[in-house]
């Protein structure tokens, strides 16, 4: 069971690119709701973004960015960030899942990704009084994208792209998620206020915007393991599953770089699942594995609403705790099915979307008619 279609590389060519794989069925994303739409007038005031000539003539993509594009393969969409560190001409270029070396020529940023064996040959360019541009080619023509590239923008942050478990920031501050982008929901990491807010106190965003609380230094304000979606509390970030204490599992929020929330796991259907909201599927970074580790479902407990079997819906807070919010294919509506895998059948009249595989051991799915 996949995902809403989004990318995972600047541009995801295929199934095989893709973290989960391919099936016959889509799960809407059980996230921490909340984002607003961007208000006019808030600045970065130290994302480091580039753009004077360096050395040798070539400009300076230094940064954090948000893309927002479109691809030739229909469903499949170029990454939402983009982090780059550039020395002299060449550049690191960190996306979702990978990084790769970059040359700089003049204003433009040349990277070659390889994703599931297909060399994709990106170039960003920048134009004096109009937006940046990216392009990405398949080997061969099998297919590109185009997108428009933004500097990252939150309000007092100082500096993006910092690392969630080292705590890299300066003093009184924290490396938290936050939201950037057009509606404020891509997540990537940035040097904020610290607060004072303890794990497992509740909290608010302001504005409903991720990263914009009040927590301590090392949590976020999620709901996670709450009642309902609006309902939050402080809990620890992570950048692996490493970082997360008793057994936990590290819930990815943000993608460059990789980080997220710790959360223990669940067995669905256990009588003891959940003290609140339900027991669900999501995609969590693999136990003993790193940052650039392939993504495994795993049962944590989530926010859970009233809508019934079968009803319309948009994410997995809306739907009751043994629900999740999936469809089988893109021409269908979304809406609320039976959670089902290797220890729980579906009823009669209705087959399981999961098939087991390294990336979903407990054959996760829901009960599609």
């Amino acid at each position: 069971m996949t995902g809403r279609s989004r990318g995972f590389g600047w541009a995801v060519l295929g199934c095989a690119a893709a973290f989960l794989g391919c099936s016959s069925s889509e799960s809407a994303p059980t996230r921490d709701a909340g984002l607003t739409q961007d208000t006019g007038g808030e600045t970065d005031t130290g994302s480091g973004q580039g753009g004077d000539s360096g050395a040798g003539g070539c400009e300076d993509f230094s940064g954090a960015y948000a893309l927002q594009g479109t691809c030739s393969v229909p469903g499949f969409t170029v990454f939402p960030s983009a982090c780059i560190a550039q020395t002299g001409c060449r550049a690191q270029v960190a996306v979702e899942g990978t990084s790769a070396e970059a040359t700089v020529t003049g204003n433009q940023l040349s990277v070659t990704f390889m994703l599931s064996g297909i060399p994709l040959q990106c170039v960003l360019t920048r134009s004096a009084g109009a937006p940046m541009a990216l392009r990405c080619e398949a080997a061969g023509g099998a297919a590109s994208c185009e997108a428009q590239v933004s500097a990252a923008t939150f309000p007092g942050a100082t500096r993006f792209c910092c690392n969630p478990a080292a705590q890299d920031c300066g003093d009184g501050q924290r490396c938290n998620i936050v939201g950037i982008g057009a509606t404020n929901a891509t997540g990537i990491t940035a040097c904020v206020a610290a607060g004072t807010a303890a794990d497992g106190a509740m909290c608010t965003r302001a504005e409903g915007r991720l990263g914009a609380d009040s927590c301590e230094r090392g949590l976020s304000c999620v709901n996670y393991g709450q009642a309902t979606a609006s309902s939050r509390t402080c809990q620890p970030l992570c950048g692996s599953a490493s970082d997360c204490m008793n057994g936990g599992r590290c819930i990815p929020i943000a993608t460059v770089p990789r980080a997220g929330i710790c959360r223990p796991t669940c067995t669905p259907f256990a009588a003891d699942a959940c003290a609140q909201g339900g027991c669900r599927y999501v995609n969590a970074l693999a136990a003993g594995g790193d940052a650039t580790s392939p993504l495994v479902r795993t049962a944590i407990c989530t926010p859970a609403g009233s809508t019934a079997e079968g009803e319309a819906c948009s994410s997995d807070n809306d739907c009751a705790p043994t629900l999740s919010c999936s469809r089988r294919s893109a021409s269908d509506a979304f809406a609320c099915r039976r959670i089902c895998d290797s220890n729980n059948a579906c009823p009669t009249g209705t087959t399981c979307s999961g098939t087991a595989s390294a990336s979903n051991p407990n054959a996760a799915g829901t009960c599609l008619p």
